[in-house]
């Protein structure tokens, strides 16, 4: 399926945004969303997922990699770049086209994709500590652990902390939102200054 990026480059007010990111998720046959011409789609709705969260006002898929998105916030404009940490025998591509776990997970999966879930996120922010992406403002982590029991145990979320609070990564905090757990940097860079367009 061709899709067609170039009214997602444009700002859209969040709610449109979603909109479309959506419509032309639900397009793309399942045994293709992890093709590389559908990343921007899958970026936008792991993106859309938080995008309340952080206050988004207006949001465009990036011209160029990275970032994957720039946002509107009310502080200003705002670089994103979008990565996952899963632990193994998950299915990204099916994950993020339904945005769920298959099924309830029973706590003895739980504990070990919980476990799994540390390394998992270590090497996520090695991928993109190696590209030096200093000029993004916030790493959005997708991890979706929405269907399980429980939320992270403290441990696992101290761990978590530990990770983020490495010195490599003193400008991240970590957000625990409705079960998923996401990593952002702080908002407190310098904005963003608008990235020219790209063909399609």
């Amino acid at each position: 399926m061709h899709v067609d990026y170039e009214e997602l480059y444009d700002w859209q007010a969040i709610d449109v945004f979603k909109k479309i990111v959506s419509k032309r998720w639900n397009e793309v046959k399942n045994s293709e969303s992890r093709q590389r011409r559908y990343n921007g789609l899958r970026e936008g709705w792991v993106f859309s997922a938080v995008a309340d969260h952080l206050g988004a006002q207006e949001a465009r898929l990036c011209s160029e990699d990275p970032p994957d998105v720039e946002v509107k916030l009310l502080e200003g404009e705002y670089r994103i770049e979008v990565t996952e940490a899963l632990p193994m025998g998950r299915r990204p591509g099916h994950e993020a086209r339904y945005g769920l776990v298959s099924g309830p997970a029973p706590i003895e999966k739980w504990v070990d994709e919980e476990n799994q879930l540390l390394p998992a996120l270590v090497e996520a922010f090695k991928r993109k500590e190696l590209k030096s992406y200093s000029h993004v403002d916030i790493i959005v982590v997708y991890a979706n652990l929405a269907n399980y029991p429980r939320d992270a145990s403290p441990s696992v979320k101290v761990a978590i902390q530990n990770i983020v609070d490495d010195p490599a990564r003193k400008h991240m905090r970590v957000v625990l939102w409705r079960n998923f757990i996401f990593c952002t940097a702080g908002l407190t860079t310098a904005p963003a200054t608008p990235a020219p367009g790209r063909q399609a």
